[in-house]
């Protein structure tokens, strides 16, 4: 039997969380077109969800469960359930003053407020976290892999949210800290085309010398 099956969630709530996370990270993809895959990456996630929620009626209080939980819904399709979960986990973790470990709560909000078309929200959440000390059991060891996919979806929400010189300086400075970072290189040259188009496209009075 799978580990995640267990009926309970045992005296080690990270453990547990652990085998819950196994599940949905092996989940295939959305995008897959295997036959069986669909039906496959819903049973891992009904599983997965499953597992975090078992723990979280053993321990109420565990940061990581929730997280979890709400990840699971997200991939699941359930965006605005996930959002309120992943609300409630960083709340719980601001109001402790760092005594509660939910390292990647702002991030993962700020990734449900991008998905249901708030990318102002998740500026505002991306930017907090990218000011943050990584906290222990963050996402991302390593200090230039953390700011260079900080860059990435901070990037990509300024460019949602229509403020490509800011989305510009923030790709930029994540290239600083990962030159090699193809996806990053290439988020920029998006941004500085569809800059370059607008600033095309926008009227300037008559005789300015800037006009086409």
């Amino acid at each position: 039997p799978d580990p995640a099956d267990a009926p309970d969630a045992g005296p080690d709530p990270y453990a547990a969380c652990g085998r819950a996370a196994l599940l949905l990270h092996s989940a295939p993809s959305a995008l897959s077109t295997r036959p069986g895959d669909a039906s496959k990456r819903a049973s891992h996630l009904r599983r997965a969800a499953d597992a975090f929620t078992r723990v979280l009626k053993a321990h109420p209080k565990c940061a990581a469960a929730a997280a979890g939980l709400a990840a699971a819904m997200a991939e699941a399709g359930s965006i605005e359930p996930a959002r309120d979960v992943l609300l409630a986990v960083h709340e719980a973790a601001s109001a402790a003053g760092g005594a509660l470990e939910a390292p990647d709560a702002a991030v993962n909000l700020a990734h449900a407020h991008l998905a249901e078309g708030r990318p102002g929200a998740a500026v505002r959440l991306y930017e907090a976290a990218s000011r943050a000390p990584p906290g222990p059991g963050g996402s991302g060891s390593d200090p230039a892999d953390r700011a260079a996919g900080l860059a990435v979806i901070l990037g990509r929400a300024l460019y949602e949210d229509g403020k490509f010189a800011d989305a510009r300086r923030a790709l930029a400075a994540g290239l600083r800290a990962r030159p090699s970072d193809d996806l990053l290189r290439f988020n920029l040259g998006v941004v500085l085309e569809t800059g370059g188009v607008r600033a095309l496209r926008h009227p300037r009075p008559p005789g300015d010398p800037a006009a086409l």
